[in-house]
């Protein structure tokens, strides 16, 4: 088990950061990053969106189907700039961290079982993308608790 862990993005993602100022969720992941060059603790623990997650038969990126949205303009600025951040993460191979990405619909609510992906957006058996805030809080402290991603990012869905 790790010691000590440091998860920015919780916060940030909900509250300061917002799309005129997305770029902040890369400035961050860097500024940590460069604190922590060659070390195995503290363990940094990134929330990403769902929107660097592939999608559909040809497996592209959520993002290009968000950008379709009406109104995505007011918010879209959000999941681009966690994708760099992700694009970036994967580079960092001399700090330990991980980062998750919730379903497609993230939704305050009780924890409840859960399923575990990497890359590609999970869909229930109804078609659904959906996960609670508590699952999700569940699904990171097991991997804070239990690590079994190192360097690299996985996503869950309500059971």
């Amino acid at each position: 088990m790790y010691s000590s862990v440091i998860a920015p993005s919780s916060h940030l993602a909900t509250v300061t950061i917002r799309p005129p100022q997305a770029y902040q969720h890369l400035d961050l992941a860097a500024r940590l990053v460069a604190l922590l060059r060659g070390t195995l603790t503290p363990r940094l623990v990134f929330i990403l969106g769902a929107g660097s997650l592939t999608t559909g038969e040809n497996h592209h990126l959520l993002v290009e189907d968000l950008r379709r949205l009406p109104g995505a303009e007011a918010w879209i600025a959000t999941p681009e700039n966690q994708i760099k951040e992700l694009r970036f993460l994967q580079c960092v191979d001399d700090v330990n961290w991980v980062a998750v990405s919730p379903s497609q619909t993230f939704v305050p609510g009780k924890a409840t079982g859960f399923v575990l992906g990497r890359d590609e957006l999970l869909v229930a058996s109804d078609g659904s993308s959906h996960v609670t805030t508590g699952t999700m809080a569940v699904a990171m402290l097991n991997e804070i608790e239990r690590p079994a991603h190192v360097r690299e990012r996985f996503t869950v869905r309500d059971e």
